[in-house]
Order: C-alpha cells, then structure tokens, then sequence
C-alpha cells in the first residue's frame, strides 16, 4: 500500500513537468463545469471526465476568462454564483458563441422559472449526476465532430 503510495506520488511530481502545447491544448474541446463548491467540483471533474477533457471554474468570471481562451464544447453550470449569476455568465458566453450547448444545473426552481429560456437544459441537483452526464453527452457530441 505505501508503495503505491510513493509511485502515485512519483506519477504526480512527473507529470507536473510535462507540458503540453499550448496550440495543442487550447484547440482541444473541452467540457466546463462551473460550482462554487469545491466538492461539487470535484465530483463533475472526475465523472464528466469520461466525455473528455474537462475544465471547472468556481466563479462566472473564471469560466469567462476559460471561454474567452479554450474551444468549450459544453457549458455546465450552476445559477447561483459569487458576484454573477449563471445567467449572467449564459449571456455572455452567447455573445462569445451562440451555439454553445449550456446546461444549467441549480437546486433552485424557482430560478429557472423566473429567468430561463437561456439554456438547451436545466437539470436539478436532486436528479443523478449520471443523468446529467448523458444529457452533456447528447448536447455536445454534434459540436464536437463540428470542431474536429
């Protein structure tokens, strides 16, 4: 067990030094996931991960400055943020591409019902992750054989 401790931990301080191009990395589609919860974070990461390669973003203006830089093929995020909204960060990430798939992904109805028709889908923190991975899917697929 402390070996494969010590070689995971190899892997790490390797891999620290690698560097990819940055023509390469900024043409490569992406999925981003924006939450200002870290463990939210964490848990999209690793599961959307199994689409492609994937950015988060703890604030709208985070995920502004990764739009503005990276070839995004979807947008997931939540509605409630510091200092701008999932709304907000939607319009702007329009004005930048408007045929970008975004998801919001909220624990709040009220929200969407009030403010919506922005997004290709809302989907709910009470529904599974795995429901949100196949909607992502769905959404993005197209854009990424357009991108290719």
């Amino acid at each position: 067990m402390k070996q494969d401790a010590e070689k995971i931990e190899r892997l790490r301080e390797l891999t620290k030094t690698l560097r990819v191009p940055d023509e390469v990395k900024d043409r490569t589609p992406v999925i981003l996931f924006v939450d200002d919860e870290e463990s939210i974070r964490r848990v999209f990461a690793k599961a959307l991960a199994k689409l492609g390669p994937v950015l988060v973003a703890a604030s709208a203006d985070e995920a502004l400055d990764l739009l503005k830089s990276r070839r995004v093929a979807i947008l997931i995020t939540d509605l409630r943020l510091p200092v701008h909204d999932g709304f907000w960060l939607a319009c702007r990430a329009h004005e930048l591409d408007a045929d970008l798939p975004i998801i919001a992904y909220t624990a709040h109805h009220r929200d969407v019902v009030e403010r919506g028709g922005i997004f290709d889908r809302v989907m709910y923190k009470t529904q599974s992750w795995r429901d949100v991975i196949d909607v992502a899917a769905k959404l993005m697929w197209p854009r990424v054989k357009a991108m290719a």
